[in-house]
């Protein structure tokens, strides 16, 4: 399965079958919510799966949040 730069083609082919499939998106899902009015420009992120958590340091602060509800632990 191999898609296109705008991920809306998609093109599948199988070991042994004559021919390829192309298909297309039908809808567009742009869900997106805003977590944080803070501008977050510069920073460095890091995953803590084993804690369901992420940290991100920005110039002098380092913040934990949570991967849940998305607030400072």
């Amino acid at each position: 399965m191999m898609f296109g730069s705008n991920v809306r083609y998609c093109i599948t082919y199988k070991t042994g079958q004559p021919g390829f499939t192309i298909y297309t998106r039908t809808y567009s899902h742009n869900f997106s919510a805003c977590l944080s009015e803070s501008n977050y420009e510069g920073s460095h992120g890091v995953n803590l799966s084993l804690f369901n958590q992420y940290v991100i340091g920005e110039h002098t602060h380092i913040r934990i949040f949570s991967r849940e509800d998305f607030k400072i632990v």
